[in-house]
């Protein structure tokens, strides 16, 4: 079976399913706008939009007029591949593509603002997602939280499928003895949406409980937010015991989620959160806001905590009972552990994928 992926190539989430239908034995091509990420697999066939209308990788804020641009090129990407099945990986963008293209059978994934931020922009926005959701033969979404979102009248199956983790990479190390040191820390862009800024005033609160002790703030990651939050981090004193890391390669996100001693992720919106799972797999207790997708991946008082949304003397109080409990840090890491084994193993739930695509065909040479 032939399958033209439609997505950010730079994407990890794109780069999991790739392999994952490549290991399937399937034909995999895929067309994207985002510039060249270095090596790819060999029996993947790559077609990239004309420099023109590249972007960049992760660009969220690109308008969708930009996305037209490139219908014709898609048009002979699809002449040329023949595929199957066309799978769009994000709906308002490269989902909008497929829907324009004329090709039939395609499917969708919605991977979270597509469907949970774009259609609150207005009219407009909402009749473009229904029209693709509406054309498309299967939608995925990765998890429940999405479910009541995706399923519109006239719309397709839902096929459910979370962004698992690789529990072979994502995995516990032993701390050092000699290392007392506590870090609390976050893997996230910074936008508003994750309440960084809440996560700073917290452990500037606990710092300034403990001043003597050796706590540490790390966060990992970059965003149009970052000199604001730097500059807070200055105001409240604790600029010395704070690290930002800023954009870092998919490889250096495992070694920074195994320095985190307490994970945190007090997103105000939160589609499912697999930064959250990449941290329970690394045997890391989680705290994290009690809203959407955040409840499907936090077992609360088990693998971590849910806390309201917005509380930083909640979040305080959380922080220091975690940072003061050696051994509920630890039992709450292996509950974590064990739960992503059992529920978000990558390698266990990518098997689906070829099955679906299977359905998907015969269902639309029957009709």
């Amino acid at each position: 079976m032939k399958i033209l992926l439609l997505g950010d190539l730079g994407s990890p989430h794109l780069r999991k399913w790739i392999d994952a239908c490549l290991n399937a034995s399937l034909e995999v091509a895929v067309y994207t706008m985002a510039e060249k990420p270095g090596q790819v697999p060999e029996k993947l066939a790559v077609y990239y939009s004309p420099d023109h209308i590249k972007t960049r990788s992760g660009g969220s804020s690109l308008k969708k007029w930009v996305y037209l641009k490139a219908l014709p090129s898609v048009k002979r990407v699809i002449r040329d591949f023949q595929p199957d099945i066309v799978h769009a990986h994000y709906l308002t963008s490269y989902g909008l593509l497929a829907r324009l293209s004329g090709f039939r059978p395609y499917v969708v994934s919605a991977w979270g603002s597509d469907l949970m931020d774009f259609p609150t922009h207005g009219s407009l926005q909402q009749l473009v997602v229904k029209s693709i959701i509406r054309g498309a033969s299967g939608m995925h979404i990765p998890g429940q939280t999405m479910a009541g979102l995706a399923g519109i009248p006239g719309g397709p199956p839902l096929f459910i499928l979370p962004f698992g983790i690789d529990t072979t990479r994502f995995v516990p190390i032993q701390t050092q003895i000699q290392d007392q040191s506590l870090t609390i820390g976050t893997v996230k862009s910074l936008e508003d949406i994750y309440g960084i800024d809440l996560l700073i005033k917290a452990f500037a609160n606990l710092y300034s409980q403990y001043t003597a002790s050796p706590l540490n703030l790390l966060i990992v990651g970059d965003g149009s937010r970052r000199k604001e939050y730097e500059a807070l981090v200055s105001s409240l004193g604790i600029k010395e015991k704070t690290v930002f890391t800023g954009k870092v390669s998919a490889e250096e996100v495992v070694r920074y989620h195994q320095e985190i001693d307490v994970f945190v992720n007090m997103s105000y919106r939160e589609s499912f959160g697999v930064a959250v799972l990449e941290a329970s797999s690394c045997g890391v207790p989680v705290l994290a806001s009690d809203i959407g997708g955040l409840k499907e991946v936090v077992k609360n008082g088990e693998t971590g905590m849910l806390l309201p949304s917005g509380d930083v003397g909640v979040l305080t109080q959380a922080l220091e009972r975690l940072c003061s409990d050696q051994q509920l840090r630890r039992t709450m890491g292996l509950n974590g552990r064990k739960f992503v084994e059992e529920n978000y193993d990558w390698k266990k739930a990518a098997i689906r994928i070829p099955q679906w695509y299977r359905e998907i065909k015969e269902g639309i040479t029957r009709s």
